[in-house]
């Protein structure tokens, strides 16, 4: 009896380990996954960022085309107007391509940076379904070794039901054993 105890407590203390890891693992799952729902959150508000960028790049964009353009029929209404306001428009449309190229320019960056943010988005995405995948896999293998074990439990208790039953009646016949031999 003293053995089975043993044992019972050994089976006990490697079961409580097992869990102790297994409640390890799904903390860390869960901590992996509020790293990604982190990551995603600052991946949309640099998204967001961006997008506002991209309407006022394209706002200005707008009002530099308008101005050239309204620079342009100025030169056309003047016509023959004096040289030097001629060159004043050249400058005025000079300056305006000047800051087109450079709105350009910082357009196709800001683009460039919404696809990296768009990229590192879905990446943490996947990531998070793979972990979440996983973190059900191993509550699933959990939950089937907790019920195996609660059978194997339920089966060692009977079973030592039925021991202690077969010591008591093997006691009870070596003690009729006994009164039989010294009757006879």
């Amino acid at each position: 009896n003293g053995d089975a105890d043993e044992k019972s407590y050994i089976s006990d203390a490697k079961r409580i380990v097992e869990l102790e890891h297994k409640l390890n693992q799904a903390l860390e799952n869960v901590r992996q996954a509020e790293t990604v729902r982190e990551s995603l959150a600052e991946a949309n508000r640099i998204n967001e960022t961006i997008s506002a960028k991209l309407d006022e790049y394209q706002a200005k964009n707008s009002a530099l085309i308008q101005a050239k353009g309204a620079a342009r029929a100025a030169e056309l209404e003047a016509g023959t107007a004096a040289s030097n306001q001629t060159v004043e428009n050249d400058k005025v449309v000079e300056k305006l391509q000047k800051e087109h190229r450079k709105m350009r320019k910082e357009l196709s960056n800001a683009l460039l940076s919404k696809d990296n943010a768009r990229a590192k988005q879905e990446r943490a995405e996947r990531e998070r379904d793979a972990l979440m995948k996983t973190n059900a896999r191993l509550l699933a293998q959990s939950a089937e070794k907790d019920e195996m074990n609660a059978r194997s439990l339920s089966t060692i208790l009977h079973l030592n039901q039925l021991s202690e039953q077969l010591s008591q009646e093997k006691e009870i016949l070596e003690q009729k054993a006994k009164a039989a031999e010294q009757l006879s």
